[in-house]
């Protein structure tokens, strides 16, 4: 039930800055889409990094409202994301006060294609490449 909702959020996070999540962390900002969009909110700087064809035709508020929803969509807990019908009255309204948002789930930087785990096993030696998911 409620990853429909984080599902949700991590779509609208990806609209907002432009970037796909799943090729996110191979980008130059080496960390998650998730903890990318945190910290931005976090700094106050919603507007700073939207996508730059959003720039000539956005509402400030409409897109700090859209990222502070996607946001509280794709909290750590799934009790403490919202339901679809909220996000969808906290989108609509202009006078409700959101909450604030706790860390996003998943929000520990990934790690390069190139780097390898070792595993040890009683016999031998084996070299793992990570793996991530598509």
């Amino acid at each position: 039930m409620k990853s429909d909702v984080f599902t949700f959020g991590v779509l609208v996070l990806e609209i907002i800055i432009s970037k796909n999540n799943s090729g996110f962390h191979l980008s130059d900002h080496a960390q998650s889409l998730l903890l990318y969009a945190w910290n931005v909110w976090c700094a106050g700087k919603c507007l700073e990094y939207i996508d730059q064809v959003l720039v000539k035709s956005f509402i400030a508020n409409e897109v700090e409202k859209c990222l502070h929803t996607g946001l509280l969509c794709v909290q750590q807990e799934a009790k403490d994301r919202p339901t679809m019908s909220m996000v969808v009255l906290m989108l609509g309204s202009d006078t409700m006060t959101l909450p604030k948002p706790n860390q996003p789930a998943y929000s520990a930087g990934r790690t390069t294609l190139n780097e390898t785990s070792t595993l040890r096993s009683f016999n031998n030696d084996v070299t793992i490449p990570n793996m991530l998911p598509r």
